[in-house]
């Protein structure tokens, strides 16, 4: 039985302002892959030390609460190799209240089937909490809130049903933050309200068709910026194939493109560069301009092309 080498790993926390952490300060550490989680109490000095920890990559996280009940944490990577690691330093933040105004094209009033949505990014492995985020609709004045966001980095995405279908995020920011580039920081203190402008978006109908060119029903399409704007999420679009292997993505921004079709009983990972490599040849390219209607004709992606 080949024998695999663990490692110990300690640290301190500590609050804001430098000081030890509030009692009962627990730390853990989550594989991005994989479901083993490395748990530890924080001593009263704020040090923490795990012990058995296999290399690989993490999130390592500390999570308490102060009297009133407001959650503190922190959420950062971890890459263990083969040797000890000393010196990991942690600094709790409170949860912030993030909040934002959704602006319409001027010929567009806002609509309430539209939902905004909140997520960390790369979320993957085991959750510790349940306030990562999450969903809200619009009011009727185009305004957002989420309440206890913890630090950490998020994407942010609007969708729905109807109507809204068919607009794009033009710019979404923050005070001096692209969160449309590089997502929402969240640090220790509440961020600037954000800014989502709402333009009219370009309409790819889509018929997908398997290798012997028969149309295939119930397959689902994603449509992925070109490198170096693949990351921008919220401009990534989808649908699913109907009886006549024929669906429509709305919505989409100006850009270059590639469209995958996906058969109802395969899965594709679209955020691994290794499986996105053997992809691309198979992706229809596409360029789009502001307002754009356009016909494509996909071929499904076989078992075989993600190899």
């Amino acid at each position: 039985m080949r024998h695999i080498k663990t490692v110990r790993v300690r640290g301190t926390v500590k609050d804001a302002d430098g000081e030890p952490p509030p009692p009962l300060v627990m730390v853990v550490v989550s594989p991005l892959v994989g479901a083993d989680l490395f748990n530890a109490q924080v001593r009263a000095d704020g040090s923490f030390e795990l012990d058995g920890v296999t290399p690989g990559k993490y999130s390592v996280r500390a999570l308490g609460f102060l009297q009133q009940g407001k959650p503190l944490t922190v959420d950062q990577p971890l890459e263990v190799g083969e040797a000890d690691i000393d010196g990991v330093q942690l600094i709790l933040g409170r949860a912030q209240t993030v909040t934002g105004l959704v602006i319409m094209p001027p010929d567009r009033k806002h609509l309430s089937e539209l939902v905004v949505v909140l997520h960390r990014k790369e979320q993957s492995g085991p959750q510790v909490d349940d306030q990562s985020g999450g969903f809200t609709q619009l009011n009727e004045k185009g305004t957002f809130s989420f309440e206890n966001v913890l630090p950490g980095d998020y994407d942010l995405e609007i969708g729905g049903v109807g109507k809204g279908d068919d607009l794009y995020a033009a710019t979404i920011r923050a005070g001096d933050q692209d969160i449309l580039t590089s997502g929402l920081h969240i640090g220790g203190s509440a961020p600037p309200p954000i800014e989502v402008l709402k333009a009219n978006g370009a309409k790819i109908e889509c018929t997908v068709l398997d290798d012997k060119q028969k149309t295939v029903p119930e397959a689902h399409v994603t449509l992925l910026l070109d490198p170096p704007r693949r990351s921008q999420n919220a401009l990534s679009k989808q649908c699913q194939t109907n009886v006549s292997g024929n669906c429509t993505l709305l919505g989409i921004a100006p850009g270059d493109y590639h469209v995958f079709a996906v058969a109802r009983d395969d899965s594709v990972d679209f955020t691994d560069p290794a499986t996105m490599e053997g992809l691309e040849k198979i992706g229809k390219a596409v360029t789009v301009a502001q307002g754009d209607r356009k016909s494509i004709q996909l071929d499904v992606v076989q078992k075989d092309d993600q190899e």
